[in-house]
């Protein structure tokens, strides 16, 4: 296997048995998934999460970037963990790098799962009169404290009706975020680097 640079991002791993790699979305760390579902895979999977650039302990990567650069950067914590070929998850803008993955490291992908994502420009187009995502760069309202926040934007977020079914998920989520939140500036980073996706 070669080897690349060192990695510029962080990741935390557990389990044995075949590399699983979780890719979360934007704003969010590799902390943000269902803790008893990482559990269960950890019995059967190594499994790997990924703090993107921008997000979590990888807030001091190097910027600008792209959705490139993000694919990369799982393939060098691949050769940092000696995992040749790994099962990929990615959900929203970790889907788009999990397709990135695909497109310019197939051998290093054992299978290819795709969550809530979208395929890269042109084949993609923005829906028009939508303002879900000037919604979620909104900050806080004033004295707004931040698991409130989040627990806002979040339900705006999910599908109708998902909060008020399942509020233990969405606070769960909200206890991951507020304890990494990503910094303003790299949402802003992370959405160029999707926005681009595609037009190079």
């Amino acid at each position: 296997m070669r080897r690349r640079s060192r990695p510029e991002i962080y990741w935390r791993e557990g389990g044995r048995g075949p590399g699983l790699v979780l890719i979360n979305g934007w704003s969010t760390s590799g902390l943000a998934w269902p803790r008893a579902w990482v559990r269960s895979l950890e019995r059967s999977f190594r499994v790997i999460r990924v703090d993107n650039r921008g997000s979590g302990y990888s807030r001091f990567a190097r910027t600008p970037f792209t959705l490139r650069d993000l694919a990369d950067d799982v393939v060098s914590v691949l050769d940092e963990v000696e995992v040749e070929r790994a099962l990929v998850v990615g959900v929203s803008m970790g889907g788009m790098i999990a397709q990135e993955l695909a497109i310019a490291h197939q051998d290093r992908l054992a299978g290819l799962v795709v969550i809530a994502s979208r395929p890269p420009a042109p084949a993609y187009a923005p829906p028009v009169g939508s303002s879900l995502l000037l919604d979620l760069l909104a900050p806080p309202r004033r004295g707004e404290p931040l698991e409130s926040y989040f627990t806002r934007l979040w339900t705006m977020g999910t599908g109708t009706g998902f909060a008020d079914r399942e509020p233990r998920s969405i606070a769960e989520l909200v206890s991951q975020i507020v304890a990494q939140p990503t910094p303003r500036v790299m949402l802003m980073h992370q959405l160029r680097a999707v926005n681009g996706w595609g037009h190079a």
